[in-house]
C-alpha cells in the first residue's frame, strides 16, 4: 500500500506543477473567414468527417429550454444572453447554428456549431450554458484539455459517464457530446482561431470582474483572509517538527516516510525553514479546515510529494486524484476510490506553500478565488 501511495504522490506532485498554456493561432484561417461571410458553418467540417449527417430544421431558439421552465438562475442567464444579442443589434432568430452526427459504427459523437454574428463565442457561452446545459450534469466538473494549440473546455458530471467538449473558435462555439476521442479527432481538423478561450471557472468572476487576490505567493499567512463567506478564520503556526510528533514508532512505513520527509526538508532549506500553518472557519454548515506547509525560499513542487504522502495520503486506502478547477485555480481533488461517501480534500500549491483544504466546496472555492 505504501508503494501505491508513493507513486500516486509523485503523480500528484506533477499535477501541482505549472500548467502550460498554448497560445492560439496568430492569424484567422481563410476557411473560417469564408464561413463567416457565407454563414455556412457546415463548410468548416473537416474533410475526414465529410460523410457527417446534418440535422435539418433546428434553430438556436429551439435548442433553449422554454422560458417557462427556467430556474431563477436560468431566467437571469436568459436576460444576460438577450442583452448581449440586443447590444449587437440581434435577436435569437439571427443566431446561426448547424448540428450533426458522426460515427464509425463503434463510436459516435453529436456536434453543434453556433454563431452570434459579431460576438466572440466566449462572451455568450456562460449564459447559454446556464440556460441550456447546466441541468445536464448534476454536479459539474470543468477542466481544460489541449487539442494541439486549441484550448478545449470539458464539462462532465461527477459520478456520471457524461462528458461534453466545447471550443470557442472566434465567433463560433463548437460543442460535442459522445465519444471524446472522436470529438478530439474532429477538433484537430478545425481551423485554430485567435480569440478568448472559454473560462475554466466562471465563478472566479463577480459581476464580470475577477475577484481581488489578497496576499502574496511568498507570504502564506497573508493568503488566508480574516473571514470566508462571513465566517471568521482562526489561524495558528507550528514548527515543522510538529509533523513528526504523531508518527507511530511501531509503524515501520510511517517511520520510513517521516525519515524520508525529514531528509527532503533538509535538502530544500532545512527543518528550521519549514512552518506548518493551520486555519479554520467553523460554520453551521461545516465551514473549512486549512493546513499548509511552507518552506522559506523553496518551491512547493520540491517537497509536496513527501508532505502529502506523510500528512494526507495515509488517510486513504486507495486514493484517487482528479485535476479540476475551483475559484479560478487548478487544484487536485483527492478522494477514496470506490466509496459512496468519500473524504474529499483539495490540494493547491503556490510559491513556497502547499495547501490541503477540507470542508464545504463553497468555502474552498471562496478561499481559492482570493489566493495568489
Amino acid at each position: 500500500m505504501r508503494t501505491i501511495r508513493r507513486l500516486t504522490a509523485i503523480m500528484l506532485a506533477i499535477a501541482l506543477g505549472a500548467v502550460a498554456t498554448v497560445a492560439p493561432a496568430a492569424a484567422q484561417d481563410d476557411a473560417y473567414q469564408a464561413a463567416l461571410e457565407s454563414g455556412d458553418l457546415a463548410s468548416l467540417i473537416p474533410d475526414a468527417f465529410a460523410d457527417t449527417e446534418l440535422m435539418s430544421g433546428l434553430t438556436f431558439e429551439g435548442s433553449l429550454v422554454p422560458a417557462e421552465m427556467d430556474t431563477p438562475d436560468a431566467a437571469e442567464a436568459r436576460a444576460e444572453l438577450l442583452t448581449i444579442l440586443e447590444g449587437a443589434g440581434l435577436t435569437l432568430a439571427d443566431v446561426q447554428t448547424v448540428s450533426g452526427f458522426t460515427g464509425d459504427g463503434q463510436a459516435f459523437t453529436s456536434f453543434n456549431a453556433t454563431r452570434v454574428p459579431g460576438v466572440e463565442a466566449a462572451d455568450w457561452f456562460e449564459p447559454y450554458y446556464r440556460i441550456a446545459l447546466f441541468r445536464n450534469y448534476g454536479d459539474p466538473v470543468r477542466d481544460m484539455i489541449e487539442v494541439g494549440p486549441k484550448q478545449v473546455l470539458r464539462i462532465s458530471g461527477r459520478g456520471s459517464n457524461r462528458s461534453d467538449l466545447f471550443y470557442a473558435q472566434g465567433e463560433i462555439l463548437w460543442g460535442f457530446s459522445g465519444d471524446d476521442d472522436l470529438a478530439i479527432e474532429f477538433l484537430e481538423g478545425l481551423p485554430t482561431i485567435e480569440g478568448p478561450a472559454l473560462l475554466l471557472d466562471p465563478g472566479a468572476l463577480v459581476d464580470g470582474e475577477p475577484v481581488a487576490v489578497i496576499g502574496t505567493a511568498d507570504d502564506p499567512l497573508s493568503q488566508i483572509p480574516a473571514e470566508i463567506l462571513g465566517t471568521e478564520t482562526t489561524t495558528q503556526t507550528f514548527p515543522a517538527t510538529a509533523v513528526f510528533e504523531g508518527v507511530d514508532p511501531d509503524d515501520a512505513d510511517a517511520v520510513a516516510a517521516a525519515d524520508g520527509f525529514r531528509a527532503l526538508l533538509e535538502g530544500v532549506g532545512g527543518i528550521d525553514a519549514a512552518t506548518i500553518i493551520s486555519s479554520q472557519a467553523v460554520a453551521e454548515d461545516g465551514g473549512i479546515s486549512i493546513v499548509g506547509l511552507n518552506v522559506a525560499g523553496a518551491d512547493h513542487a520540491a517537497f509536496s510529494e513527501g508532505f502529502l504522502d506523510l500528512f494526507l495520503l495515509s488517510e486513504y486506502d486507495e486514493p484517487q486524484f482528479e485535476e479540476t478547477q475551483l475559484g479560478g485555480k487548478t487544484v487536485v481533488r483527492v478522494s477514496e476510490a470506490d466509496s459512496l461517501a468519500p473524504q474529499v480534500a483539495y490540494v493547491y500549491g503556490v510559491g513556497g506553500t502547499v495547501w490541503i483544504l477540507l470542508g464545504q466546496d463553497e468555502y474552498i472555492t471562496a478561499l481559492l478565488r482570493t489566493m495568489p
